[in-house]
C-alpha cells in the first residue's frame, strides 16, 4: 500500500511541478512528499520500484486538479492514523498519512484559497480544475483497487 502511495505521490509531483512558481505566487508552496514517502517504505522493508512518471499537466487548472486530491488526502490521512493509534497498531512506515501534523488544516486552506482564487481570477478554468481531479481520481483508483477477480456463474 505505501509503495502505491509513493508511486501516486510521484506522478502528482511530476504533473505539478512545472507549475509550482505559479503556485507559489497564487499564496501557495507545493511541499513535495516523496523522498519521505520513500523513507516510510524503506523503514517497512519495502523497495521504491520508480514506475512511469506521468507528464505535466498541460494546464495550470488541470495541476490544480490534481493538487485537490492530492492534498486532500492529507486530510483523510490524518483520520486513517488516528483510527490506527485508536486501535494500537504501530504506525512504523505510516509517516506520510500526516505529514503536516497540527497545519494540516492550515496547508489545506492555503491550497484551497489559491485555488479559488485561480478560478475567480479567470487564470484557470473551472473545467480544467475538474478534468485533473478526475484525471488524479482515476490513477489513484488505478494504483490502490486491486482488480477483482472473475466471479463464476456456478
Amino acid at each position: 500500500m505505501v509503495a502505491c502511495f509513493l508511486d501516486f505521490h510521484r506522478r502528482v509531483e511530476a504533473v505539478v511541478e512545472p507549475w509550482r512558481d505559479e503556485l507559489r505566487d497564487g499564496g501557495f508552496e507545493v511541499r513535495p512528499r516523496v523522498r519521505e514517502m520513500r523513507e516510510d517504505l524503506e523503514r517497512l522493508g519495502g523497495v521504491d520500484e520508480a514506475g512511469e512518471v506521468a507528464s505535466a499537466a498541460p494546464t495550470f487548472g488541470e495541476a490544480l486538479g490534481w493538487l485537490y486530491v492530492a492534498e486532500g488526502s492529507m486530510l483523510g490521512g490524518r483520520v486513517i492514523r488516528r483510527g490506527l493509534l485508536q486501535d494500537g497498531v504501530p504506525l512504523t512506515g505510516l509517516g506520510f498519512l500526516d505529514p503536516w501534523g497540527d497545519a494540516t488544516g492550515d496547508h489545506w486552506r492555503a491550497f484551497v484559497t489559491a485555488m479559488e482564487s485561480a478560478c475567480a481570477s479567470g487564470r484557470v478554468r473551472q473545467t480544467d480544475v475538474l478534468k485533473g481531479g478526475r484525471d488524479a481520481f482515476k490513477l489513484a483508483f488505478a494504483l490502490l483497487v486491486p482488480p477483482r477477480p472473475i466471479e463464476s456463474a456456478a
